[in-house]
C-alpha cells in the first residue's frame, strides 16, 4: 500500500486519530461530496513494441536444447552457411 493512497478505511482511521467521531460509511460519503479518489497505481506497464516494422532475428534455437541436471541446459548451435 502506497504511503499517500488513502481509501475510505484509512481516512476514517486517521480521522478518528485526529479526534472525529466517524465511521467507514460516513468516510466514503465525505470523500464522495469532496470528490476525493484513491489513485491506485498501476499493475504492470507494457514495455515491449510488437508492432514495429524491424526485421525480426531467425529463431536459431528452435527450441532444441538438452536438460542434463536439473537447472542445467545446454544449448546446442547448428552452424548454418549462409550464402
Amino acid at each position: 500500500m502506497s504511503h499517500w493512497a488513502f481509501g475510505c478505511r484509512r481516512m476514517a482511521k486517521a480521522l478518528r486519530s485526529k479526534g472525529y467521531s466517524i465511521g467507514r460509511h460516513q468516510a466514503t460519503t465525505l470523500m464522495k461530496r469532496l470528490e476525493l479518489v484513491v489513485k491506485y497505481a498501476k499493475k504492470f506497464k507494457v514495455t515491449t513494441n510488437s508492432r514495429h516494422k524491424f526485421p525480426v532475428a531467425e529463431n536459431l534455437l528452435n527450441r532444441e536444447f538438452a536438460v542434463t541436471k536439473a537447472n542445467k541446459v545446454s544449448l546446442y548451435f547448428r552452424n548454418k552457411s549462409r550464402c
